[in-house]
């Protein structure tokens, strides 16, 4: 088991994609769909809808989790999702850039 690269609240640690999180939420969203081989559209038009996008992302964070054997619950990732969406994808998008072998989309970022 491991933790988060970084916290959840280190959005200075990459401030592009801090930026992208806060202010394009749905590329950051579509951007997360694809590092877990899935469709980038579905995630990008979810995350534009209040719930939908709040459940969404809470389970891409859990196969986030899962992928990386990262521990947590679901009742934490959607808390995290409906409080704080913009940290959330932010971590998340900042734990893929940092496993991802380089050249990947979100190590560009």
């Amino acid at each position: 088991m491991t933790d988060w690269s970084s916290g959840l609240c280190g959005c200075f640690e990459n401030v592009g994609i801090c930026f992208k999180a806060f202010f394009c939420p749905c590329i950051v969203a579509g951007e997360i769909g694809e590092a877990l081989g899935e469709s980038c559209f579905w995630h990008c038009f979810a995350s534009t809808l209040w719930l939908p996008g709040v459940l969404n992302g809470a389970e891409n964070r859990g196969k986030l989790r899962a992928m990386y054997q990262i521990p947590g619950s679901y009742c934490n990732d959607f808390l995290l999702h409906l409080c704080c969406q913009g940290c959330s994808y932010a971590q998340e998008a900042r734990e893929i850039a940092f496993r991802m072998p380089a050249g990947g989309s979100m190590a560009r970022s």
